[in-house]
């Protein structure tokens, strides 16, 4: 773990000891047009996954389907059509995929926040109607026509 890590981690965990865990959800990205075409149910599992996130551990934040499911009361199949749609609207990113036979769950990051490797990537503000982000080449028309658009 890195200084900086470490540092981020110590300031969590006094705020985390002060008021409880909270998550920061800014507007501009509750404003898009990703975030409008979410069903509802789609933006409650965003906002457990992002729950989840510990101020150090995106990329690996861990999501059983069976366990997630049981706990937010909704069948796994639904549970999967919700987080695809995540995917595709480009709020999280699938860092690895579970393997049932191994007992290993998947792991996502939430694009909002970085994963250590640089910035946050903030996919969703790509997506448009009948954009899938999960297709690389998809991901990089949306991000020619963003840029387009913003000059």
């Amino acid at each position: 773990m890195t200084k900086v890590n470490k540092i981020r981690k110590r300031q969590y965990l006094k705020e985390f000891k002060e008021h409880g865990r909270f998550i920061k959800i800014h507007s501009k990205m509750t404003k898009s047009e990703a975030w409008k075409s979410l069903p509802i149910g789609a933006r409650a599992i965003f906002l457990e996954i992002y729950l989840r996130y510990d101020g150090t551990n995106n990329g690996g934040i861990v999501v059983g389907i069976k366990e997630f499911s049981k706990y937010l009361g909704i069948s796994p199949p639904t549970l999967m059509k919700y987080i695809k749609e995540l995917l595709q609207r480009g709020f999280i990113v699938k860092k690895f995929s579970g393997m049932f036979t191994l007992k290993k769950a998947s792991e996502y990051a939430i694009t909002e926040q970085s994963d250590g490797t640089g910035p946050p990537q903030q996919l969703w503000k790509y997506w448009r109607p009948g954009y899938d982000l999960t297709d690389n080449e998809t991901l990089k028309k949306a991000k020619e026509e963003y840029q387009n658009q913003t000059k």
